[in-house]
């Protein structure tokens, strides 16, 4: 499956109503396999007011931008395969990361930032990334305990940054 030149791909969350209802109505689960999401502002975005849990996974996805110019010659506007917050991936039994998971060769490219996040937990594994800014951004809000990133065997190529990690000011 294809999802192309989308503001978002996928939302976890109602875009439409009042904010007192909307922050109330977020999560889903999300099973993707080799699915493209091109050209979009964003690919996905896994957001909660609440802190969510989720069993979420992605394998053999790409996230892509197949043009670095506007055809007036300007640079294009990159932005991010999947933004993630306040979510958390669910644990199996021996503490392992089993939700909102990144794998068996996610791609990552011409992107912003490849995986955007704060305040969640998740899982990437052998995944690549190439021309990205940031391939990973965790970002997370003190206190920053209970979250935390898996990452294994993944490739980084022409990025500024692997993996990024800073503190929001509350």
């Amino acid at each position: 499956p294809k999802i192309e030149n989308a503001k978002r791909g996928i939302m976890t969350f109602p875009n439409y109503g009042p904010w007192a209802e909307r922050q109330h109505q977020f999560g889903g689960l999300i099973l993707a396999e080799d699915a493209d999401f091109v050209n979009c502002r964003k690919g996905v975005e896994i957001v909660s007011v609440f802190t969510a849990t989720t069993v979420s996974q992605f394998r053999r996805c790409h996230f892509y931008q197949n043009y670095l110019l506007n055809p007036d010659g300007s640079l294009a506007q990159t932005y991010e395969g999947v933004t993630i917050w306040n979510t958390e991936g669910a644990l199996d039994a021996s503490q392992q990361v089993v939700g909102l998971v990144f794998e068996d060769n996610c791609v990552f490219e011409n992107l912003q930032r490849g995986i955007g996040s704060g305040n969640a937990t998740k899982r990437v594994s052998n995944c690549s990334f190439t021309n990205c800014k940031y391939a990973t951004e965790l970002g997370q809000a003190a206190p920053m305990f209970g979250k935390s990133t898996v990452f294994n065997n993944n490739q980084y190529t022409r990025v500024n940054r692997g993996v990024y990690g800073h503190a929001y000011r509350q």
